[in-house]
């Protein structure tokens, strides 16, 4: 995946309204890559919310790609918050309203915690 600049001219250029998907917000290293400090999701319009982000200033970069599904949004979101480290977003990613999803990745974790993995 592409690092792009976060300023709302790039966003318009490169992610079209109305899709949902994952993103990861952080500021670029030395050699270009993305140093992540944020992992979202949009579950109406990604262009929207990394317009805000933009907006507020607190990083330089990110990626994004969209998603098929809310369930498929929701679960790489808790992919790459138990992946990553040094978030500035500690709170677990809630599942989307009134869906019954539940993270798989906590119960892995949980399982790996009480010695049953």
């Amino acid at each position: 995946m592409e690092v792009h600049n976060l300023e709302r001219e790039t966003i318009a250029q490169i992610v079209a309204c109305n899709l949902i998907g994952n993103y990861w917000l952080g500021n670029f290293s030395p050699d270009g890559s993305l140093i992540v400090r944020y992992i979202g999701r949009s579950l109406r319009c990604i262009r929207k919310r990394l317009f805000s982000h933009a907006y507020n200033g607190e990083f330089e970069a990110f990626i994004w790609r969209p998603a098929e599904t809310v369930r498929e949004a929701y679960m790489i979101e808790c992919r790459e918050y138990h992946l990553c480290d040094n978030l500035t977003n500690k709170d677990h990613p809630n599942a989307p309203r009134r869906l019954p999803y539940s993270c798989p990745y906590c119960e892995h974790c949980n399982k790996a915690n009480r010695g049953d993995a």
